[in-house]
């Protein structure tokens, strides 16, 4: 924080740079209630100094204020939300429109030349996998969302000072993070599901993870801010009982801190519009379709068929069906989930992605592609580590990007219970990519940074699949 910024909140909180309780030179002539003034004077100053510059609304979090100021929440539409597209009358509109008009011919007439060939519409080999034991995925889906109040539990302790010192909260708070996590990560491997299955439920108990860490971080500040309140509050009726003509200005003062302890509130739409509900639950239910369609029908005859396929020829015939796939399941969960749910809640801040698409750089994908996970790993990753472990900002960034890649490379094992490391390997492969990127060459080329971005992405999704589907359909 520099001198004009505290210049500046001094100015708005009225505390001036001085003390105003007076302080002598020499400790041993302080008054026992002079003693209380200093004390409370230099609580309540940096209290409202640091309350002033924290951000009052985040995630699930207070940030430090050095991290962010402001609140990163406000009412907004999605970018590709149709209703959004209407409303602006973007200029790309059409081309929303075109995407889906081809997609259904391409539903279409792959169901029409499997009627002919095979005698059904689609294959169900997929569709076996995914409804496989389907009320048991329902049931551990639940148990999932049920465990997590296990961080209310703790966060309640906490509340009661039950655990006063800031390191046995970090301890227990990490603790049963952990408990979390690879207990139902352990119980996903025995259960052996299908691989459909495995996937879905490894990323929910990995997004759970992410909630509850913000839950506990959020809360755990609180609580620290409210004791420290309290123990304010205490100072300053014993200042009462001996009835000091600066209570009526520490009784200013204490009512800022309690005004400027943060605020958990988020943009809220005014009712819940079923019908826009309906739309998204349609749209999930379509582009799902598209993509049992797609994986059925271009992808897996290409893996089981790939030990006399060359690999320059499995690649081939795999790009476009993965990019396919990787666009739905953009769609599928960013669009129509996302919003679904956002409107069920009356959630009004709809950036759930930014314009991706037009990424120059791989960074910039990252900050584009997934919003909330990047507000993640942006606070409490990437900001923690510089300021809780004073980690340079270089240092940060690939501990940000090691965390990420672990948890998507933990993902592929639970998947195909194999240990393997080629999406971790890809994933860090970024970093270089990013450095390429950020050079005064590629600067002044965005269109040619972006068409080496979306060869990324097609290359990518596919080069992975033959990766860890090698061993399996290779000796079939």
């Amino acid at each position: 924080m520099d001198a004009r910024h505290c210049d500046r909140t001094r100015e708005k909180l009225n505390v001036s740079p001085v003390t105003r309780i007076p302080r002598t030179t020499s400790p041993t002539r302080l008054s026992p209630q002079s003693h209380l003034h200093a004390r409370l004077g230099r609580h309540l100053t940096d209290s409202t100094l640091s309350s002033a510059s924290s951000t009052s609304v985040s995630s699930c979090r207070i940030s430090k204020p050095s991290s962010r100021r402001g609140s990163p929440f406000r009412a907004r539409s999605s970018k590709l939300d149709l209703e959004r597209l209407e409303r602006d009358k973007d200029d790309f509109r059409g081309f929303f429109v075109l995407f889906w008009v081809a997609m259904g011919f391409y539903t279409l007439l792959t169901m029409v030349n499997n009627l002919q060939t095979t005698g059904i519409l689609f294959g169900l080999g997929t569709f076996r996998l995914m409804t496989s034991n389907l009320l048991g995925l329902v049931r551990d889906d639940l148990m999932i969302v049920a465990s997590l109040f296990s961080a209310f539990v703790l966060n309640w302790l906490m509340k009661m000072h039950v655990f006063r010192h800031p390191l046995v909260r970090a301890v227990l708070q990490h603790t049963v993070q952990s408990v979390f996590f690879f207990g139902w990560l352990s119980w996903i491997w025995h259960r052996d599901l299908p691989w459909v299955q495995s996937g879905t439920l490894t990323l929910h108990v990995i997004a759970m993870l992410f909630k509850i860490h913000s839950y506990n971080q959020y809360n755990g500040e609180l609580n620290e801010r409210y004791w420290a309140d309290r123990r304010v509050r205490a100072e300053y009726k014993l200042l009462e009982s001996v009835a000091d003509p600066t209570a009526a200005t520490v009784t200013s003062r204490l009512e800022e801190v309690k005004a400027e302890l943060a605020e958990l509130e988020y943009p809220r739409t005014q009712s819940i519009r079923w019908s826009y509900v309906c739309e998204k639950l349609a749209a999930t239910l379509g582009s799902i379709m598209l993509m049992y369609i797609t994986v059925e029908h271009y992808i897996l005859p290409v893996l089981h068929n790939m030990r006399n396929m060359t690999f320059a020829g499995l690649l081939a015939q795999l790009f476009f069906p993965f990019m396919i796939c990787y666009l739905m399941t953009f769609y599928i969960i960013f669009e129509c989930v996302c919003n679904g749910f956002a409107e069920i809640t009356r959630f009004a801040d709809r950036n759930f992605y930014g314009l991706w698409w037009n990424s120059s750089s791989f960074d910039q994908f990252a900050r584009e592609w997934n919003k909330p996970v990047h507000e993640f790993l942006l606070r409490h990753v990437y900001l923690e580590s510089i300021q809780n472990y004073k980690v340079s900002k270089k240092n940060a960034t690939l501990l940000t990007f090691l965390f990420s890649s672990c948890l998507h490379e933990l993902a592929m094992i639970i998947v195909s219970r194999k240990f393997r490391m080629y999406l971790f390997l890809l994933q860090m492969f970024q970093l270089p990519l990013i450095w390429l990127g950020r050079l005064p060459w590629s600067r002044r080329h965005p269109v040619a940074g972006n068409a080496f971005f979306w060869f990324g992405m097609f290359a990518g999704p596919p080069l992975l699949a033959i990766s860890y589907c090698f061993e399996y359909y290779y000796y079939l």
